[in-house]
């Protein structure tokens, strides 16, 4: 399901105007689709469940993988119904919604510089003490799925300048999977299952 709209460039796939738009219609511009089907899709893809489908995810079991949506609807902004595209597709320069989806931050770096902040920093050999706060309104930090990580990296260093000492900690979300054993000819009905194990937890936390 990844691949769908992650895949490689070299295969032609990836997110794409078909993705949330619909199909072009056949053999009319791109120019003249946008104004006969997509702009009056408007109202409905500036819904902030139009993104759903995509960013929730689950397994048959209905253990969540990709919760961002979920968290949403739960959040402070949520709460004052605002929606996915008011944050990542805001207007540029007066100009339509921004659709470049870079909102990975090895795309653009500084993307993210108010989101988190750290606070109560003390240092006390060998301990330091310090608190992380999430000021994302919309969900909890890293969004997404099991491959988004919140890397800390404390780096030490003597009067010159020069590095002396670092700490690098990496922070996934909690995400709760079972495993089930399913005979080949019942695939994908968990009723037929022969064996199920307990959650599985990963190590984590929910900013």
């Amino acid at each position: 399901m990844c691949y769908a709209c992650h895949g490689s460039k070299e295969l032609n796939e990836g997110i794409s105007c078909e993705i949330c738009h619909g199909p072009v219609l056949p053999g009319v511009s791109i120019e003249e689709t946008h104004e006969m089907k997509y702009k009056p899709r408007r109202m409905e893809m500036d819904a902030a469940d139009f993104c759903a489908p995509c960013h929730t995810q689950a397994t048959m079991a209905g253990d969540e993988i990709f919760t961002v949506f979920s968290e949403l609807k739960k959040s402070e902004a949520g709460r004052k119904g605002i929606t996915c595209q008011e944050c990542h597709m805001k207007s540029r320069d007066g100009q339509e919604p921004y659709h470049g989806f870079d909102a990975l931050v090895r795309l653009n770096a500084g993307l993210y510089e108010d989101d988190l902040i750290l606070k109560n920093i003390s240092y006390d050999f060998p301990r330091i003490n310090l608190m992380i706060e999430n000021r994302v309104t919309g969900h909890a930090v890293p969004a997404g799925g099991p491959s988004r990580f919140l890397v800390l990296d404390i780096v030490f260093l003597d009067e010159k300048g020069a590095e002396t000492y670092k700490i690098i900690e990496k922070f996934g979300k909690v995400f709760t999977l079972r495993f089930y054993d399913i005979a080949d000819e019942h695939q994908g009905d968990l009723t037929k299952t022969h064996w199920t194990s307990g959650y599985v937890l990963s190590r984590g936390i929910n900013l």
